[in-house]
């Protein structure tokens, strides 16, 4: 896999994760909202269907945070996950992230309120990675 850093943008970012091999694009990686004041900016992540379970979301994920608190200077990043999305969860925890708490019916899906959690990783915990 390669990751490719596509757009660098204050207050966003943009990355692209590549299949060597097939030379194809299998997913995005975004650092957002990026305060440089208070140091911290929100993670997103999109990998093709087809593409989930290679290893390609945790291997992104983990670069897309070296990047922030590596090159940016980064204190925090942080994101949302709905709380049954299982699967995310145990990606985010592999590289890191904690749930810091739970947002309540904070968004809206297919007729019903759904809740997330706010998972949080700060430059100290990913240095002892």
């Amino acid at each position: 896999m390669v990751w490719k850093n596509i757009k660098v943008n204050f207050p966003n970012t943009s990355f692209g994760v590549e299949e060597v091999k097939a030379s194809s694009l299998v997913g995005m990686t975004f650092l957002k909202n990026i305060n440089m004041i208070f140091r911290h900016a929100e993670f997103s992540i999109l990998i093709d269907s087809a593409q989930k379970g290679k290893g390609y979301g945790k291997e992104a994920c983990y670069k897309t945070l070296e990047f922030g608190f590596r090159h940016l200077g980064l204190n925090k990043i942080y994101l949302k996950v709905r709380t049954d999305n299982t699967s995310a969860i145990r990606i985010y925890e592999a590289c890191g992230f904690k749930v810091e708490g739970t947002l309540r019916e904070d968004i809206y899906k297919q007729g019903k309120f759904a809740d997330q959690f706010y998972m949080g990783i700060l430059v100290s915990e990913f240095e002892k990675l």
